[in-house]
């Protein structure tokens, strides 16, 4: 975004931010699979994600959509 902005100035930065779109697969590491951002900076393909410890490693159990394990929940 500075590249394209051509400026380190934050409101330039933050218009910058709201042309770029990336899909890549690097992007595919975030929650909604793109970055896309709006004028306030915020990434609008973003979800928040809930994540447990089942094992030795970290598991996504919510949303439903995305879950790889239904959620252990306390008795």
């Amino acid at each position: 975004a500075i590249e394209a902005a051509r400026s380190a100035e934050p409101a330039r930065v933050t218009a910058a931010l709201s042309t770029i779109e990336d899909c890549s697969p690097i992007a595919k590491a975030v929650p909604g699979g793109c970055i896309k951002f709006d004028k306030t900076g915020l990434n609008t393909n973003a979800f928040p994600l809930m994540v447990q410890w089942k094992g030795v490693a970290p598991v996504t159990v919510y949303p439903p959509e995305v879950a790889k394990s239904a959620p252990v929940v306390a008795k």
